[in-house]
């Protein structure tokens, strides 16, 4: 594969052309597999995709891995396709592993320093060099997102998710930011409040467009409730497991 790096010093068209070609290869081959993929429903109905985002340097028993490993049960015991960058440990693994109920998709990069194995708990594993059309497989295929405790790529895929979602060219899907401490996403809120939103740089309506929550029943709820009322009909029966549903009141049998 022709790497980016690789073209400096050629041509600027010979150079573009290429960069330009194997993007196109990767997002072609990759909408193909994903889309027959998620046509896998019963009754021709499709199985929705939802994004974990999040780290692939801790290991298991970290926090943010347990956090992933129980969004991931939860979401596929609900009807969804799981979707992480497919890192060989950490967030991305943890989600992968709990998908595994449902359908465990891992959108690999190659040749990154942390991250470039993939895990072993995918039922499906794309192979990507370059990032713009891994990208392109998260937000074409999810109806939600899940951004756990990670690092710069981390903030790149929620923030690129964000941006698209803000300038309308993607579906406003639910956005969570989640970690078992309260804290660790706060932080990050009070920055965009007290720096960039006091000087005019995003407005409330920007920072409406996420969740901060520990709590993966809410998150997980909401984004059932998200797909459906925004497609009725497309998906095969989306719902909380049973023992996770809320309780109603006596005499309200849970739909």
């Amino acid at each position: 594969m022709l790497k980016k790096k690789d073209l400096h010093g050629k041509s600027g068209e010979a150079r573009r052309d290429q960069i330009v070609g194997g993007i196109a290869r990767e997002i072609s081959s990759g909408l193909k597999l994903l889309e027959s993929a998620l046509k896998r429903g019963k009754r021709g109905r499709e199985i929705p995709g939802v994004s974990i985002f999040g780290t692939a340097r801790t290991g298991p028993d970290a926090p943010e891995c347990k956090l992933s490993y129980e969004v991931g049960s939860l979401l596929a015991e609900s009807g969804f396709a799981v979707i992480t960058g497919g890192g060989d440990n950490g967030v991305m693994s943890e989600g992968n592993r709990g998908g595994k109920k449902r359908l465990s998709i891992g959108v690999n990069i190659s040749e990154l320093p942390h991250e470039s194995v993939p895990n072993p708990h995918q039922d499906i594993s794309l192979d990507h060099y370059y990032f713009e059309a891994r990208e392109m497989m998260f937000e074409e295929f999810s109806m939600g997102y899940f951004v756990l405790a990670g690092g710069l790529g981390t903030l790149r895929e929620a923030f690129s998710v964000l941006t698209l979602i803000q300038c309308g060219h993607l579906e406003p899907a639910p956005v969570f930011f989640m970690d078992p401490d309260p804290q660790y996403w706060r932080n990050m809120l009070s920055f965009l409040a007290e720096s960039q939103q006091k000087r005019g740089h995003i407005g409330q309506r920007d920072l409406d467009l996420f969740h901060i929550t520990e709590d993966p029943v809410f998150a997980v709820g909401k984004v059932i409730e998200y797909c459906n009322e925004r497609y009725p009909g497309r998906f095969h029966r989306l719902q909380l497991p049973a023992a996770k549903r809320p309780k109603l009141p006596f005499g309200m049998p849970n739909p």
